[in-house]
This record gives structure tokens, C-alpha cells and sequence, in this order.
């Protein structure tokens, strides 16, 4: 009896130290999750992320030059969405046949950034976590039009994505070529959602410096509020202007 019963107690300390260690375990797993988005990234995770990024633009790219092909002009390419609010363009077809994110047109599903991309020192700031389609700047050394103030016609149309991790906008950088660059502080950048109206109230935004020419880059934000100074955000131009 006595054997049996020490049999049994030690049958309870194996089944409560296996319970310690798989709580453990447990904890470990969501503390990981809880950090993924603020942690470091490797190199190769880095690189990873942005292949993904890019081969994303390239393919909203595509679609916008398929849609131009098939009779869209310029100012009837649309990027509303069911998820990001503020992309109507009253210039669009009422069918959807000139919408990216429309079965009828383009046929692409949002995409909505990993969180492992992003910069969570920035987790409060509006723009934080969304792609951002915006045709209110120009980026110098493209396009038949010289960038200029009150220049409507030189601007580009871009896809961006703000707040980004600095391990990714550098891997983006070594495929494209240079160092991560500030914008020229007498060039505040804009975030502006398309609408389809290129025109500016005012003046034409540059985006100048060390990613002048350059149809795909990251960069450090200088001067370009509603984004903190510094910043790093990736930017590819969807149509040269």
C-alpha cells in the first residue's frame, strides 16, 4: 500500500511539473506574439519583408497599367476600398471597371501590412499600419515635367508605406541603391488619399534629395508632417507625370 501510494505521488509531481513547463511554454508564445511587432528584425527577415513589400507594389502597379490599357485615364484610376475609408473618386465609372480593389476593374484584394513591418514607436500617428495611395507629390527627375511649385501636371502618383521598421527600409534601399536619404526640408512630403484630382490647391510637394530619380525607394522624413521627422517610409511610383 505504501509503495502504491508513492507511486502515485510521484505520478502528481510529473503531471504538475509538466503542467509548469507547458504554462511556461504558453507564456513564452504570447510574450513572443506581444513583441514581434517591436522587436528587431534579422537580416533576413528584414530582406524577406521587403521582397513582400515590394512585389506587392509592383503588382498594384501592373494592375494600374492594365487598367490604363483598357481605356482608364489618369483621373478615373481608383483605390477605394472596403477597408480604408476616404478613396471615393467621383471621377470613376459608377461599374468599378477603372477601381484597383474592384472586381470589376482590377481584381486586387487589400492588403493589409504585417504588423512585424512597422515601427511601433510610431503606433499612434494616423497613418500608422495603412498603405497609402496619394498623387500630391513629384519626385524629381522623372516624367516629362520638371517638378516645380504649382506644377499639377508633374505629379506622380505613388503607393506608400509610412512608419516602417529602419531594417527594412535599408534592405529596400540596397535593392534599389543608396542610403537612406531625408527629404529636402523645403520639400515637405504629402500622404493626401487619391481622389483622382491631381491638381493643387497651392503648390506641387516635391520629394528631392538623395531619392531624386528613383521610381522605388525609402526614406527618412524631414520636414513631412503629419510624419514624425525621420521616419522611414517606402514609397513606388505607380505613374510618372
Amino acid at each position: 500500500m505504501t509503495r502504491q501510494r508513492h507511486k502515485e505521488s510521484g505520478n502528481v509531481f510529473v503531471f504538475i511539473l509538466l503542467g509548469v513547463i507547458l504554462f511556461g511554454a504558453l507564456i513564452y508564445t504570447f510574450t513572443s506574439s506581444g513583441q514581434q511587432g517591436i522587436s528587431s528584425l534579422t537580416k533576413k527577415e528584414a530582406e524577406l519583408a521587403a521582397n513582400e513589400m515590394l512585389n506587392y507594389a509592383r503588382i498594384v502597379e501592373q494592375t494600374v497599367n492594365r487598367l490604363r490599357a483598357g481605356g482608364c485615364a489618369e483621373s478615373q484610376i481608383s483605390f477605394n476600398n472596403s477597408v480604408v475609408s476616404g478613396y471615393s473618386n467621383p471621377n470613376s465609372p459608377v461599374d468599378g471597371s477603372c477601381e484597383v480593389f474592384n472586381q470589376n476593374g482590377g481584381g486586387l484584394t487589400w492588403q493589409t501590412p504585417s504588423e512585424t513591418w512597422l515601427d511601433s514607436q510610431y503606433s499612434a500617428e494616423t497613418e500608422y499600419g495603412e498603405w497609402n495611395f496619394s498623387h500630391k507629390n513629384c519626385v524629381g527627375n522623372l516624367g516629362a515635367v520638371p517638378c516645380a511649385q504649382d506644377t499639377p501636371s508633374a505629379v506622380d502618383l505613388l503607393i506608400q508605406l509610412p512608419l516602417i521598421k529602419s531594417e527594412i527600409c535599408e534592405s529596400i534601399n540596397k535593392k534599389v541603391g543608396g542610403p537612406i536619404p531625408l527629404v529636402d526640408a523645403t520639400a515637405a512630403h504629402r500622404y493626401e488619399l487619391a481622389d483622382g484630382d491631381y491638381t493643387e490647391p497651392s503648390t506641387t510637394t516635391i520629394i528631392a534629395a538623395g531619392i531624386s530619380g528613383k521610381t522605388t525607394a525609402c526614406f527618412g522624413a524631414d520636414n513631412a508632417a503629419p510624419i514624425p521627422d525621420g521616419a522611414p517610409t517606402f514609397y513606388h511610383v505607380l505613374i510618372i507625370r
